[in-house]
């Protein structure tokens, strides 16, 4: 866990009174962290397969699997990696196609 950059203990509250709203806000956002990820492979199958229009039936009768498949895909969980191999050629091919 990344340590905050301000510690509220630390701030000065003897500030102007419309100050202390930022104070406030300061306070939430040390508690927030920010994530610099990438995306999953679940995430990016679900956004693209979406872009495309197409549902989740129809991305497994192209790709020769069951919707349930590519449904967990889409969830990010476990699948046999020949499955996910043919719905992420898939999607990648009706990528390449547009």
């Amino acid at each position: 866990m990344v340590a905050p950059i301000y510690k509220w203990e630390e701030l000065d509250c003897t500030c102007v009174a419309g100050s202390v709203s930022l104070l406030r806000e300061v306070k939430d956002m040390a508690s927030v962290q920010i994530s610099t990820r990438e995306p999953s492979i679940a995430t990016q199958a679900r956004k693209l397969r979406l872009s495309r229009l197409i549902t989740q039936e129809e991305l497994a009768a192209a790709a020769g699997v069951s919707k349930e498949e590519v449904n967990r895909l889409e969830q990010g969980l476990p699948l046999i990696l020949n499955s996910k191999r043919k719905i992420l050629k898939e999607l990648w091919a009706k990528k390449a196609e547009k």
